[in-house]
């Protein structure tokens, strides 16, 4: 998804408002199916840099997923 569509602003829009309830910040990132630019967000979470990471990438496999899944 490019953010230039205005379906996907709108979803962000929502984002934003929701967690700005809770204190939190949003950090944008668009990776336009580079899984080197995919593995790196992903990274920020492995790494504790990040709370949460909500993707929109429809590239991304089960290995670039590989221990996200115990984090909690």
């Amino acid at each position: 998804p490019r953010l230039s569509n205005a379906f996907y602003t709108s979803i962000i829009d929502g984002i934003q408002c929701v967690l700005r309830e809770y204190d939190y910040k949003l950090m944008l990132g668009q990776t336009l199916a580079d899984p080197i630019k995919t593995r790196s967000y992903l990274n920020y979470l492995l790494n504790g840099m990040v709370d949460g990471i909500i993707m929109m990438d429809y590239t991304i496999d089960q290995t670039m997923l590989k221990g996200t899944e115990e984090i909690r």
